[in-house]
């Protein structure tokens, strides 16, 4: 099972953090990236309940919203991976998480997810490269998101 973890502070009140990572339309947007909300949730429309359908260039990911606490945390589960040829990966997807924590008048947050794909012989080879390819997408998506959280919250308090 690969564990995969990024990490950023953010300048910025951890309740505001969380309203736009939990913005899954939002937050998981880029170059070849894009998030449709399909389902929403059963209290909020992110939250817990939620269904999403992650494009990252051409591959599909289904997502559901399986646990939501507003402010500290939300998890989700890959139900089903496609890609770009319109077949299903066997892709075993324990879960993945995001914690946010107040530190330093901001916010930490912690994003993880545990995985594990069951391609024989290839499978471990292709964890990296997979696991190489969304810590970067990760980590470029943490840091727009830091970006364009402070320059809001600096343009708001003038």
């Amino acid at each position: 099972m690969y564990h995969l973890h990024e990490s950023i502070w953010i300048g910025v009140e951890p309740h505001l953090v969380f309203q736009a990572l939990s913005d899954h339309e939002w937050f998981l947007k880029g170059p070849n990236l894009n998030c449709q909300l399909v389902k929403y949730g059963r209290e909020q429309k992110n939250g817990q309940g939620a269904i999403r359908k992650v494009v990252v260039t051409r591959s599909i990911f289904t997502e559901k919203i399986t646990a939501f606490s507003p402010v500290e945390h939300y998890e989700y589960k890959i139900q089903s991976l496609i890609d770009a040829r319109g077949r299903s990966i066997p892709l075993r997807h324990e879960r993945g998480w995001l914690d946010f924590s107040a530190e330093n008048d901001g916010t930490r947050v912690d994003w993880h997810s545990r995985y594990e794909f069951s391609l024989p012989i290839v499978g471990n080879a292709v964890e990296v490269i997979v696991s190489w390819r969304a810590k970067k997408v990760f980590a470029s998506l943490l840091q727009r998101a830091k970006s364009e959280l402070e320059i809001n919250s600096i343009i708001k308090l003038k």
